[in-house]
């Protein structure tokens, strides 16, 4: 199991804050989501997936729980995006392998992000040496704690803004495996 420094702590007031939040108030706006890219590597080698928000309205939090399969990719990171400043909190760990719970705040009072639409978090993951497999997708998922949200937006007055989530994926390229011999 990985974890940030501050991960168990921040774990619990994520899992309050979601399970607090979310059936109280929420926003609804046409055309909010979050989508998680896509990228194209060799095995061995650390890809990037970049997560972005696109929300017609201010959002102060994100909360993102997310699977991939962990025979193909591991270790697991995240770092911050273009809509972040040094006044926001990202914590993330992987509760179980193939897991990754994701939290961003303000560390003031609610603090929105910078903009409504770009790059949130950019996920790294390196993809396993030796992997046969073609692909993983890294989805949102419920498991571990059914009663939390798979992914959760708190816009600054604390509301959930309803929104959807598109799924990822990183594609292993066996071809590029031997471009180094053709150099």
């Amino acid at each position: 199991m990985q974890r940030s420094l501050a991960g168990t702590s921040l774990q619990a007031a994520a899992q309050i804050l979601a399970v607090l939040l979310f059936p109280l108030l929420v926003t609804t706006v046409g055309g909010q989501s979050l989508a998680i890219g896509a990228a194209t590597s060799r095995p061995g080698d650390t890809v990037s997936v970049e997560v972005t928000l696109d929300v017609p309205l201010d959002c102060a939090g994100v909360l993102l729980r997310l699977e991939f399969d962990p025979s193909i990719l591991e270790h697991p990171v995240v770092e911050r995006g273009d809509i972040l400043t040094s006044g926001h909190l990202i914590d993330f760990f992987s509760p179980a392998e193939g897991r990754l719970n994701v939290f961003v705040a303000g560390l003031s009072r609610l603090e929105s992000l910078t903009a409504r639409t770009g790059v949130v978090v950019r996920l790294g993951f390196r993809i396993r040496q030796g992997t046969t497999a073609s692909f993983s997708d890294i989805s949102p998922t419920q498991s571990g704690l059914p009663e939390l949200p798979s992914s959760n937006l708190l816009d600054s007055s604390g509301s959930s803004i309803v929104h959807t989530v598109s799924p990822g994926r990183i594609i292993v390229d066996h071809s590029l495996s031997d471009l180094w011999m053709l150099q």
